[in-house]
């Protein structure tokens, strides 16, 4: 019976580590807002689809820096970004996907693949207000 108890209290313990070791390497989720003058597509090229106005489809470079960013939860900051993708939009709304990558302060580099949505909006005086979500997954 002691025998017993041991080693279902040291596999307890291991699940337990084990358990604390997942925990603490779980995603570590950053939030930005990165502006204009920060941002800069350094290519892009757009087909008409043809099958009803506005709908086109594009192959990108977006280029990011950051100045004054935050350090994340494992204290580095971000200096750059590329993300390289394709987009599928009707009038500046629609899907996106590619693939980024980040350089750290350190010079480690986060390679991810992302997906995400735009969505835009006409304002009252007539101008456009654009955002972009995206969800990037650590490769």
């Amino acid at each position: 019976m002691r025998t017993r108890t041991v080693t279902i209290l040291a596999t307890l313990a291991v699940l337990v580590l084990a358990g604390e070791k997942v925990s603490a390497e779980e995603h570590c989720k950053i939030k930005w807002e990165v502006p204009a003058a920060n941002t800069q597509y350094t290519q892009q090229n757009w087909l008409d689809v043809g099958d009803v106005p506005g709908h086109q489809i594009g192959l990108f470079e977006l280029h990011r820096t950051f100045p004054n960013d935050t350090p994340n939860c494992e204290g580095l900051k971000r200096t750059e970004q590329f993300n390289r993708g394709w987009r599928d939009y009707q009038d500046r709304n629609g899907r996106a996907w590619g693939y980024s990558v980040i350089t750290l302060e350190n010079g480690d580099k986060i390679f991810g693949e992302w997906s995400g949505t735009s969505q835009t909006i006409t304002i009252a005086d007539g101008s456009r207000k654009s955002n972009f979500y995206e969800t990037l997954i650590r490769r």
